[in-house]
C-alpha cells in the first residue's frame, strides 16, 4: 500500500496538472507527503541544502537571473517574465526535493524510484489511450486540462489525437518529461532485472506518447543506445525483444480490420502525425516534418551585441515569444546572451549531476552522459534547461534522491547481459 501511495504522490508532482478547487496537483502531492515527514527526512534535507553541488548550482542560477533583472531595467525593457519562472523553479524544486527525501526516508526498497517512474509512465499511457478511444472519457479528463492546450490539440486533424495526457505541461514540454522518465526506466531496468517484457511495455508506452509529441521517442532511442553500448554476448536477449515486438505488431495488424471505424479514422490521423517524417521520406526522399520546417526558420543570425549580452527580453508585451522564436537556444541567447546561456546550462548540469548516483558505478558516466546529451539535443527544439519547469522538477527530484542514495552509502545493483 505504501508503494501505491508513493505512486500517487509522484504522479501528482511530476505531471503537475490543474485540479479544480485545489489548484496545481503539486500542492496536493506536497500535502500528501507531509504526514510522512520524520527525523530522517529532516536530516537529509538539511544536508542537501548545504551540499556543495546544490549551492554551486543555485549561486550560478542566481547570477544569471540577477544579471537579467538588472540589465532589463538598465536598458529600459523592463520585462520580468523570466524572473517569474525563477520563482517557479524554487517552488517546483523545493517541493520535489522534499518529496524525494520523504520517499527515501520511508522505504526499505532501495530501488523504489524505478517502480515509481515506471508505473507513472504506465498510468499516463493508459489515460492517453482511454482519452483516444472514448470521447466521454476525454471530456472528463478535459476538466484537468487547460483551455489553451485543448484549443491547440483541436487544431491537429480535428482533435482527438493530441493533448490527451493528464498533465499541466502538454506537447513539447511533456515530451521532454516523458523522454527523461523513459530513459531512466530503461537504464535502471538494465541494472536490476533486465526483463524483455519490461522493454516491450516501454516501447508500447513510447509509441502511445508520440501523440504528445514526436520528441517523446528520444527517451526510447537513448535508452536503446545505452543497452547497445552495454551489449556483451547475449544475442538471445535482443532476439527475444525483436520477436516480442514483431508478435505484438502482427496481432495489431490482425485486429485493425475489426476496429471501430471512428477509432480507425483517428488511428490513421495518429499515424500520419506520429510518423510524418517516415512518410515524407518514403514519398519525397527526405526526413522532415512540419515542425522541423518551422524550426529551421526560428534560428537566424544575431548581431554581436546580442550574442554577448542579449536583448534582455524574454517575451513581448502581448505575451508572445520575443524574436518570434520558441527554439531553446535562441530564446536563451536573445534574453541572456551566449556567456550567460552557457552559465545557465552549466548550472543545470551541476544540479542534474547527482542523478548519476542512481546508476551502477560501472555505467554511471555513460548513463548520465547520454542523458545530458539527450537534453542538449532536445533544447535545440524548445527550452529544456531550467525554464521548462516540469523537467526541472523531475531532475531535482531524481538528483535529490540520488544524493540521499549516496549519503546513505547505498550502491546500485547491476544486472549485465551475460
Amino acid at each position: 500500500m505504501k508503494t501505491l501511495y508513493f505512486i500517487v504522490i509522484v504522479f501528482l508532482y511530476i505531471f503537475s496538472f490543474y485540479v479544480p478547487l485545489a489548484g496545481n496537483s503539486i500542492y496536493i502531492a506536497f500535502l500528501l507527503s507531509v504526514p510522512l515527514y520524520n527525523k530522517r527526512t529532516s536530516f537529509y534535507f538539511l544536508k542537501f541544502t548545504r551540499a556543495s553541488f546544490f549551492l554551486s548550482a543555485m549561486i550560478l542560477l542566481l547570477m544569471v537571473f540577477s544579471y537579467y533583472a538588472v540589465a532589463t531595467v538598465a536598458v529600459g525593457v523592463n520585462d520580468f517574465s523570466l524572473l517569474k519562472i525563477y520563482a517557479g523553479i524554487l517552488v517546483y524544486g523545493g517541493i520535489g526535493a522534499f518529496i524525494a527525501l520523504v520517499i527515501f526516508s520511508n522505504t526499505e526498497d532501495e530501488f523504489i524510484i524505478h517502480k515509481l517512474l515506471y508505473f507513472c509512465l504506465l498510468i499516463q499511457a493508459f489515460i492517453i489511450l482511454l482519452s483516444f478511444a472514448n470521447s466521454s472519457i476525454k471530456e472528463f479528463f478535459d476538466i484537468f486540462r487547460t483551455e489553451n492546450s485543448i484549443e491547440v490539440a483541436n487544431r491537429y486533424y480535428g482533435g482527438g489525437i493530441r493533448g490527451l495526457a493528464l498533465s499541466g505541461s502538454q506537447f513539447f514540454g511533456l515530451s521532454v518529461l516523458l523522454s527523461s522518465m523513459t530513459y531512466f526506466c530503461c537504464v535502471l531496468e538494465f541494472q536490476l532485472k533486465n526483463r524483455t517484457w519490461f522493454y516491450v511495455t516501454i516501447l508500447f508506452c513510447s509509441i502511445v506518447f508520440l501523440s504528445v509529441g514526436r520528441t517523446a521517442i528520444f527517451g526510447l532511442i537513448f535508452g536503446f543506445l545505452f543497452l547497445v553500448l552495454n551489449f556483451t554476448k547475449n544475442y538471445a536477449f535482443f532476439l527475444k525483444f525483436l520477436v516480442s515486438c514483431a508478435s505484438i505488431v502482427a496481432v495489431l495488424i490482425m485486429l485493425y480490420p475489426i476496429i471501430d471505424p471512428a477509432i480507425a479514422s483517428k488511428l490513421n490521423n495518429f499515424i500520419a502525425f506520429a510518423f510524418e517524417a517516415v512518410i515524407n521520406y518514403m514519398e519525397y526522399g527526405k526526413f522532415h516534418t512540419s515542425s522541423t520546417d518551422v524550426l529551421s526558420n526560428m534560428y537566424y543570425s544575431l548581431p554581436i551585441d546580442t550574442l554577448i549580452h542579449g536583448d534582455v527580453q524574454y517575451t513581448n508585451s502581448d505575451g508572445l515569444y520575443y524574436g518570434d522564436t520558441d527554439a531553446g537556444y535562441m530564446r536563451h541567447v536573445l534574453a541572456l546572451g551566449l556567456p550567460m546561456t552557457c552559465i545557465l546550462m552549466f548550472s543545470f548540469y551541476i544540479i542534474s549531476s547527482y542523478t548519476r548516483f542512481l546508476f551502477d558505478v560501472n555505467n554511471r558516466k555513460v548513463a548520465f552522459g547520454l542523458f545530458f546529451v539527450m537534453l542538449i539535443i532536445l533544447h535545440y527544439k524548445g527550452e529544456v534547461f531550467w525554464t521548462l519547469l516540469s523537467e526541472t522538477g523531475l531532475v531535482i527530484f531524481l538528483s535529490v534522491y540520488g544524493y540521499a542514495f549516496r549519503m546513505a552509502g547505498l550502491k546500485s545493483n547491476s544486472c549485465t547481459m551475460k
